[in-house]
């Protein structure tokens, strides 16, 4: 039976009529919504209308680090690539201590903030911190931002809101209207990179629409979080690798550049780089290996521009190390340490292992709950049902990637070596995170790793796409179908998401 270009196989003679009518009248629409063009439609139906309510409801300032990723994009605009560092007298010890950070504007960054004048409710907006807002005039006066963790993250990312806030700047538009503008283009590149990914991937649909439309996704790619923009990135470079790259090279080298500029903001998912070899099979995997290497020397050369001229290790309130420490247990500590807790970790390198274990084991429902959103400074929690229905939701999509038809493209050819390799680069990278945060964000000697959170593991979500092989069946579902869950939700949280956001900010 054909519908348009869509053809539905005829029922074998021993299935009953009336059976075979209905599984051609179930495929039909579900073959002919599994299109390209409809998919990215309904994308940009289920994420547009959720990211635009981010963008004007989410106050300044109430999605984690955006001051400082304001900072890091508005000092674009003044033609700073690269932090400085610089000497200050901590108000508090009257000791000497070392910044890095950018110039940026005195208006934009003070306004970035946000204004939350309830005392008896820090996370409210009144009525009148929104007027406040909106009546500052700008003020183009530079001053020093002391951002020394995402001064250290490549500026590619921050483009689209520089260009946003240039033209606020320009028209000499309020801080406020500035930053919505600046919100505004991260937007526009998210769902232009997330259309693209649809449009271009060979299969894995469904899982690359769920983790794109995500609650926390879409609430980072409505602000000015690199997030958002690095999770659209990263999807669309998945998409990329599941086309094999003897028949579209071009394609396989925008994957690779998205990829350096994904490493460039985040350096210790640097295994990531191995999948540049895919497909694993000759002829061509020395090609592959060079054009591995390629990718790598930018991203190890903006890594060494950072440590000499822009790392530094980040300051804190005055504590004492904590029980793994081998030092003066009653030693003060003003920062944290980066060098004592690697000793910590190489001491008994079994902890390796054991430490990132034990933060799943303790947290791994928070940190599942923080990757399919915890909004605002980790603050807006949903119900429990709605973590389980897309908990629901990203196993059907997964589980799609079995069932789902896809074509003989990218490292298809041998899926158990495959998978197993990818799944090994997708758990090192994960590792590494975990290893990261527990040297550099954690206060010295702790027995527990700080500073985890669970949108870190959406920017690895799409690649999970190459590593699940599929069933070899004539019983190929059509790539809407494992969607269906992902997408339902995405169209509930068109009144949702806003509905909660204004309730839990404004409505006081």
């Amino acid at each position: 039976m054909a519908f348009g270009n869509i053809t539905v196989k005829a029922c074998p003679a021993s299935l009953g009529t009336a059976f075979c009518a209905v599984r051609r009248w179930l495929l039909v629409p579900l073959w002919w919504l599994s299109a390209k063009p409809r998919m990215v439609m309904l994308f940009l139906l289920c994420a547009g209308p959720v990211g635009v309510s981010m963008v004007f409801l989410t106050p300044p300032g109430q999605v984690p680090d955006e001051p400082a990723h304001m900072a890091r994009a508005a000092a674009l605009i003044h033609g700073a690539i690269l932090p400085i560092r610089k000497l200050s007298v901590d108000a508090a010890t009257g000791q000497q201590t070392l910044l890095s950070g950018v110039q940026v504007d005195t208006g934009l960054f003070s306004e970035s903030f946000g204004r939350m004048g309830d005392k008896n409710n820090p996370h409210s907006v009144t009525l009148g911190d929104y007027w406040a807002s909106r009546n500052v005039p700008s003020n183009h006066k530079l001053e020093f931002a002391n951002i020394p963790n995402t001064g250290t993250y490549f500026p590619a990312t921050y483009l689209p809101a520089a260009i946003g806030m240039a033209v606020g700047i320009a028209f000499n538009v309020d801080p406020y209207t500035c930053m919505a503008l600046g919100r505004f283009s991260m937007l526009v590149a998210f769902l232009a990179l997330g259309a693209a990914c649809l449009a271009i991937t060979a299969y894995g649909e469904a899982l690359l629409m769920a983790v794109l439309i995500l609650p926390m996704t879409l609430n980072l790619a409505g602000s000015l979080n690199q997030d958002g923009l690095l999770i659209s990135m990263s999807a669309l470079c998945a998409a990329i690798f599941t086309k094999d790259p003897s028949r579209h090279p071009r394609l396989r080298w925008l994957g690779l550049l998205l990829l350096a500029l994904i490493l460039g903001s985040k350096p210790p998912y640097m295994a990531l780089l191995g999948l540049a070899l895919l497909p694993l099979r000759a002829p061509g995997l020395w090609r592959r290996a060079l054009a591995m290497l390629i990718t790598a020397l930018p991203v190890l050369f903006w890594i060494g521009l950072i440590l000499a001229f822009a790392v530094i290790p980040l300051g804190s309130a005055a504590y004492q190390p904590g029980p793994l420490y081998q030092g003066d247990p009653h030693t003060v500590f003003h920062q944290f340490s980066p060098s004592d807790n690697l000793n910590i970790l190489l001491n008994q390198p079994f902890r390796l292992v054991s430490m990132p274990w034990q933060l799943f084991v303790q947290s791994g429902v928070l940190i599942g709950k923080e990757m399919i959103g915890i909004l605002g400074w980790l603050q807006l929690i949903f119900p429990d049902k709605f973590y389980s229905a897309w908990s629901i939701a990203l196993s059907i999509a997964l589980l799609g990637l079995v069932f789902t038809k896809r074509t003989p493209e990218g490292g298809v050819s041998a899926p158990i070596i495959t998978g197993t390799y990818v799944l090994t680069l997708i758990i090192s990278s994960l590792w590494a995170v975990i290893i990261v945060c527990y040297i550099d964000f954690t206060f010295v000697g702790q027995a527990d790793i700080g500073g985890l959170q669970g949108r870190y593991l959406l920017v690895l979500m799409p690649f999970v796409t190459l590593a699940i092989p599929v069933w070899r069946s004539r019983c190929a579902v059509p790539a809407i179908v494992p969607a269906l869950p992902a997408i339902a939700l995405g169209f509930y949280d068109i009144g949702y998401l806003p509905l909660k956001t204004v309730a839990f900010f404004y409505m006081h």
